[in-house]
């Protein structure tokens, strides 16, 4: 059991490290991705002007540009989204372990203790689920 619980916490930390590196690097991603949004746009005044000159041969090509270039924006935007989506739940995820860190240095020790050895004895089957989530709810109540 130990093997495999420290396997889990190894691969979490990887996953937390990659998330961590994508915020670091957010400004200069979000400045390439939009760069790459750019450069996708589709310059119809050419296409237009090559169009007339070959008597409209050129419009095939000109829809296939459009509609590919389209696809590859969407695909770009979907890609900034999710930029901004893993920035924002890895801030609120910081901010809620925070939380979290700061609720349990503010447990006593006595209840601290307590809440340790209610652990072990549901882990040992002595304590129902209910009963377990019962007391911890009445130590967790007093804060």
């Amino acid at each position: 059991m130990g093997f495999f619980s420290s396997m889990a916490k190894g691969m979490k930390e990887a996953k937390l490290e990659k998330v961590q590196k994508q915020v670091d690097n957010f400004a200069y991603t979000k400045i390439e991705i939009e760069n790459k949004i750019k450069a996708t746009k589709v310059n119809h005044i050419l296409h237009l002007l090559l169009t007339i000159i070959t008597a409209g041969f050129w419009l095939i090509v000109w829809i296939v540009v459009s509609i590919s270039a389209s696809i590859e924006r969407g695909r770009y935007e979907n890609e900034l989204k999710k930029l901004f989506d893993t920035k924002r739940d890895y801030e609120s995820n910081k901010q809620n372990k925070s939380e979290v860190a700061n609720s349990i240095i503010t447990l006593s020790d006595k209840d601290k203790a307590e809440l340790k050895s209610l652990l072990e004895l549901k882990d040992l089957n002595v304590v129902t689920e209910a009963e377990f989530n019962e007391k911890k709810k009445q130590i967790l109540d007093k804060y």
